[in-house]
């Protein structure tokens, strides 16, 4: 199973720094997410995805990188195209363009920008053009999200993404998954500390992967807390991917 790592949503952090060292660590991705103010702080601001990943992919040279997950209504699809474009064009072969249609935790922040936010039926149209002009461009599209809607285009894209799916509960939700990559995300406290996550300890951790796998998931999306603790992507490291040397 692969294991990419998400990078924090805060501005201020040394994200290509943060990219880097990622890398050298063994993950096999780094992703962005798509946010204007970090959930959970209206007192923002957060780092723009894809500007982010314009400076990710080319301080890297190995790893997939790509946005887990855009959202669709944020940009004109004529626009998210030409992203993925450009993207691609920076990191040949390791763009991987992550699709949503928005939800009710990201609605605040789509309305305190002066921007549209439809119901259901409009975002997932929305999606599906999106979904098809990127793949248009030949960069792989993943949509994340749990609604049947979501999940039929999901199953025409290239991978369908879980976010903080209980693990449990994965190996129920892809039953008879006979679409393109099955991928999840979700926060893990390497050390421990934090047992509201699902990946709260090195035991904790460890059994939640292995239960991920035998779901059918390929590729696990982590992005450890704390945040702003540099030194938790090597406890992750040797956590999950076999204890790659130290960093520095």
């Amino acid at each position: 199973m692969r294991v990419s790592v998400a990078l924090p949503q805060r501005l201020g952090d040394d994200l290509v720094e943060r990219a880097r060292t990622v890398e050298a660590l063994g993950f096999d991705g780094v992703w962005c997410f798509d946010h204007l103010i970090p959930l959970g702080d209206p007192r923002g601001p957060a780092t723009e995805a894809t500007a982010a990943l314009g400076a990710v992919a080319s301080a890297t040279e190995r790893v997939t990188v790509g946005p887990l997950v855009m959202r669709a209504g944020l940009r004109p699809v004529a626009v998210t195209a030409a992203i993925a474009r450009t993207l691609a064009a920076v990191a040949p072969g390791r763009a991987v363009v992550g699709l949503g249609a928005g939800d009710r935790l990201t609605r605040p922040e789509t309305e305190r920008f002066g921007l549209d936010f439809p119901g259901l039926a409009g975002r997932v149209e929305r999606l599906a053009e999106a979904v098809a002009a990127v793949r248009a461009t030949g960069v792989p599209v993943w949509v994340g999200g749990r609604h049947p809607a979501v999940v039929e285009i999901a199953s025409g894209a290239d991978g369908w993404n879980l976010w903080e799916v209980p693990p449990g509960e994965v190996a129920t939700l892809a039953a008879g998954w006979t679409g393109g990559t099955l991928s999840w995300g979700g926060r893990v406290a390497p050390l421990g500390g934090r047992p509201d996550l699902a990946l709260d300890g090195p035991e904790t951790t460890r059994l939640a992967l292995a239960e991920l796998a035998a779901a059918g998931v390929v590729e696990v999306t982590l992005t450890p807390v704390p945040a702003d603790e540099p030194e938790r992507l090597e406890d992750l490291a040797e956590l999950v991917i076999g204890g790659p040397p130290r960093v520095g």
